[in-house]
């Protein structure tokens, strides 16, 4: 195999999906005998490099006003892409794709780690038909299928859009310690906690069914919306059977050992933790969110999916997994199907075909 020189741009590699996705695949790349770059603009490191992956900073704060500061940023981009003559510029995220985009490298890659039809103002969504339709722009990754197939309208060249997993680094199961055990059993919830996850009307589904009687609520995870959750447990009494255990460096023990795994995302750009759950062999209720869900759980075989943002469907599911035991077992007998398809090798093969193959 010739060796290839890859230039990666990624904001940081702070705890976050697209940051642990650079990070894998820059350590591929360099496992492979590539030379590779990765360009951050904040030096945060929460995923490991392997030591011949070279860091470059680029102050993206260089100036007082965003204008100078993005002409900075991409004139350094481009600075790097004629010192290195990179066979790929890859940008792994919103922000870092639009401003490749503006490189005029006519080998750039970029991909979406979030679902752009939602949640943007209408200019920031015509940014990325803008940016990501420029003719030198080779490739648009998308993390899911259903992803693709709703951006495909948006895109002169279609053929530049393609669907690629998010590698998921399947944890052990028999290498997990497991936590203290406590005396009932518990729905689990691992995620941000931010606004759009949900998770408050999750804690309401759970006290209007009911639900407390037979078992906790356990969330693990942070973020802006602790205080208020905090305060509607309190409001709600549940501070018996909803336990917020804050940011956990290592989750796993505790997927391992619910009951259930619950999301009730509106939007997701493709859930991970829907996979890992899977993996340690817990069924997943999750909302059917775009994007991801229904390309990870198979209805009434390894988890159960209910329409985002309807919690009476939510609260149905999540009593049926608990009164009827049979459909229960069936879940937990089958939670490794399809999972193959997101096996790290297997991703990585996909990013090889359109980074080194073509």
């Amino acid at each position: 195999m010739e060796k290839e020189t890859f230039l990666i741009l990624i904001g940081s590699l702070k705890k976050g999906g697209a940051e642990r996705n650079a990070a894998i695949l820059a350590n591929h790349l360099a496992s492979l005998g590539h030379s590779v770059t990765i360009a951050l603009f904040v030096k945060t490191f929460a995923f490991a490099l392997d030591e011949r992956v070279n860091v470059v900073h680029i102050n993206h704060k260089r100036y007082g006003n965003a204008v100078g500061n993005t002409l900075y940023v991409i004139a350094k981009l481009r600075g790097l892409v004629n010192t290195l003559k990179p066979k790929r510029l890859i940008a792994m995220s919103r922000i870092g794709g639009l401003l490749a985009s503006c490189v005029g490298f006519g080998k750039t890659t970029v991909r979406f780690d979030s679902y752009p039809l939602v949640g943007y103002k209408k200019y920031k969504q015509w940014q990325f038909w803008f940016f990501y339709n420029l003719p030198w722009v080779k490739y648009v990754v998308c993390p899911s299928q259903e992803l693709k197939e709703d951006v495909s309208p948006y895109f002169i060249r279609k053929s530049k859009l393609v669907s690629i997993y998010n590698p998921i680094q399947v944890p052990d199961a028999n290498s997990i310690q497991a936590p203290v055990a406590g005396s009932r059993p518990y729905f689990l919830i691992v995620s941000r906690l931010t606004g759009q996850k949900n998770i408050a009307r999750v804690i309401e589904t759970f006290q209007r069914f009911k639900l407390h009687e037979q078992v906790d609520l356990t969330v693990v995870g942070d973020g802006p919306e602790m205080e208020n959750l905090k305060a509607l447990i309190a409001r709600l009494n549940l501070e018996h059977c909803v336990h917020l255990k804050g940011f956990i460096a290592n989750p796993f023990p505790y997927m391992q050992n619910a009951l259930v795994l619950l999301n009730a995302s509106l939007r997701e750009a493709f859930p991970n933790v829907l996979i890992e759950s899977l993996s340690l062999g817990t069924p997943v209720i999750s909302s059917n969110a775009k994007t991801g869900p229904k390309e990870i759980i198979f209805p009434g075989e390894n988890g159960l999916l209910f329409p985002a943002g309807d919690y009476e469907k939510m609260g149905e599911a999540m009593v049926q997994v608990l009164t009827n035991h049979d459909l229960y077992l069936h879940l937990k007998k089958n939670v490794s199907r399809g999972l193959d398809r997101f096996a790290q090798e297997k991703v990585m093969k996909s990013w090889e075909q359109i980074l080194i193959n073509n």
